[in-house]
């Protein structure tokens, strides 16, 4: 990485670093710290700091992140008490995403000096020129990533635009997909705890048997070595006359899309039978996002258990909004759309639409199929 030149950054900037830094940042913070921490070096900048704002009034949501010379106490105390205020924040804000703005050229010589944020706040802590860049957006809020220069130093010149300018598809390429990525993170990990708190035992599987996640019911039972073992990461029937037919309907549950198929098999045990349903679980479903592969979700009932469960497990396991999850314990209770309709007050084409999101979101392309998914979560009582 060359270093700053005075007035801005050499033509020769070496960027791959930074961008092999930013992708690998997606999933590593580390990485996502050192690359913008190598562009903070390359610009000559006393500091970096990103933060995301409500693009209404600029009020900070949450806490940025900072490099580790930037005082931790000052950069608290600018997001809760300074951001709003700055007019700084215009800049990134305003201009499209991607796009490096310098304060100097954005605001006039005349509107920084009486600015309360460079006499006030930035003065005294030696820092004055800021170069500012948006990095993601949605509908209220702007994810924004500035760097600040020393007051001695020079302005930003074109040199420091141009080195932000090739950084900047990557940057925000990055930044969505960190952001999708701990979205999906707390989404499946939402879901793995709402498994947690089901009376039956539950696995996440793949096509060859092996656990992703064992619930606390599974486990008790692996343990004490009842309905099946989880010897070497994989799971096995008690009943070895059963375990061929059982893994079979695990690799038809984690068929490629369009093939998948839901099954169901009875183990015999002392005093019952236990019912074993495997269901379907594409990529895109809570508990498989993160590996973005089909996985089977096997469930381990008695038939004669009774247990009603909180519809907002229902939300978490299967990924569907509050109305959603209230239409499909509706359905697996015998009830049809137009009851649903009526309950809801609404048309029996809304309602449609809704059981088209549900079915959708579950991957059931039956009613019988969503039926038997909220009956095996014994979700509907």
């Amino acid at each position: 990485m060359t270093a700053i030149v005075q007035g801005g950054v050499s033509a020769e900037a070496d960027t791959d670093k930074v961008v092999a830094l930013l992708y690998d940042g997606i999933t590593c913070p580390g990485d996502w710290y050192d690359a913008l921490d190598a562009m903070r070096e390359t610009l000559g900048a006393a500091c970096f700091h990103t933060l995301t704002v409500r693009r209404a009034d600029f009020s900070v949501v949450g806490a940025g992140l900072a490099n580790l010379e930037s005082p931790p106490d000052k950069v608290r105390e600018y997001e809760l008490h300074h951001a709003r205020d700055d007019i700084r924040m215009q800049m990134p804000v305003k201009a499209p995403l991607g796009t490096p703005v310098t304060d100097h050229t954005y605001f006039g010589a005349r509107a920084l000096s009486r600015s309360p944020i460079y006499v006030d706040w930035l003065a005294p802590l030696g820092l004055r020129h800021t170069l500012a860049m948006g990095l993601r957006a949605d509908d209220d809020t702007r994810e924004v990533l500035g760097f600040i220069r020393p007051r001695a130093e020079a302005p930003y010149g074109p040199e420091s635009e141009a080195f932000c300018r090739r950084l900047s598809p990557h940057l925000v390429r990055a930044s969505e997909l960190r952001a999708r990525m701990a979205q999906l993170g707390e989404h499946a990990a939402t879901g793995l705890s709402a498994l947690d708190a089901l009376p039956q035992g539950i696995a996440v599987l793949d096509e060859a048997c092996r656990i992703d996640h064992l619930n606390a019911r599974a486990t008790a039972s692996a343990g004490r070595g009842g309905l099946f073992d989880s010897a070497q990461g994989r799971l096995r029937l008690a009943s070895p006359a059963l375990q061929s037919a059982f893994e079979q309907r695990v690799r038809e549950a984690c068929a490629p899309a369009g093939g998948a198929r839901a099954g169901v098999l009875h183990l015999p045990v002392a005093g019952g039978v236990v019912r074993i349903t495997v269901l379907p679980l594409k990529p895109s479903h809570p508990l498989a996002v993160l590996r973005q592969r089909h996985r089977a979700l096997v469930v381990f009932a008695h038939p004669a258990e009774a247990a009603a469960t909180d519809p907002r497990q229902m939300e978490s396991l299967l990924g569907l909004s509050p109305t959603e999850a209230r239409l499909a314990l509706l359905i697996a209770s015998g009830k049809t759309v137009k009851d649903f309709a009526a309950a809801q007050h609404c048309s029996e084409h809304t309602a449609r639409s809704h059981l088209r999101n549900v079915m959708r979101k579950t991957d059931c392309h039956r009613q019988a199929e969503l039926v038997l998914l909220v009956q095996s979560l014994r979700l509907g009582g």
